[in-house]
């Protein structure tokens, strides 16, 4: 009986071994604060921590007004697979207060589906954001990821507290890059 255990055991290690070897990585969305190693502990990063990274990883950060959102919407058939529609989100702001990268009045972000493209997907006309995005050329418009920073401020949950809170973190890390 043990004997076969074991043989049960080594069979499904070579027939499993190999593929676990040939398996290609796979990346998904995650926006869960990053841990980072500290004195040998793992610790969340605060969310000024947080702020700091986004802003330093963005290209351009603002405040401003989605006015326009407009959607494309196209049809994708994998190769050997079946064919779906996504839409596509575009939103047009109105600048409104700009804290970095080489911005106009205007910005358009190409927000992908925002169903498992790590893309916001849409926003809401009229709303107020604080945006962390990442330029195209030209740098009149480009994009906003999930894990991007960008957050509504018009948002019934976030304070006006947070919100002067958030923007006056903002203003002090503009100044320090100057």
């Amino acid at each position: 009986m043990r004997a076969s255990k074991f043989k049960l055991v080594g069979t499904i290690f070579f027939i499993a071994f190999p593929s676990l070897l040939l398996a290609r990585s796979a990346e998904a969305c995650s926006c869960l604060p990053p841990i980072v190693k500290r004195h040998g502990e793992y610790v969340w990063l605060t969310l000024s921590q947080e702020t700091k990274r986004d802003f330093r990883e963005a290209d351009i950060v603002f405040l401003g007004t989605a006015e326009d959102v407009t959607t494309k919407t196209r049809t994708i058939t994998p190769k050997g697979g079946q064919a779906y529609t996504i839409t596509e989100y575009f939103v047009h702001f109105v600048v409104k207060e700009r804290f970095k990268g080489n911005l106009g009045s205007t910005f358009t972000s190409e927000n992908g589906s925002g169903t498992g493209d790590c893309s916001w997907g849409s926003m809401r006309a009229g709303k107020e954001y604080l945006v962390f995005a990442f330029a195209s050329p030209g740098a009149s418009s480009g994009s906003i990821g999930i894990c991007s920073g960008t957050q509504s401020f018009s948002h019934d949950a976030t304070s006006d507290a947070d919100k002067k809170r958030d923007l006056e973190e903002i203003r002090i890390l503009r100044k320090l890059r100057h």
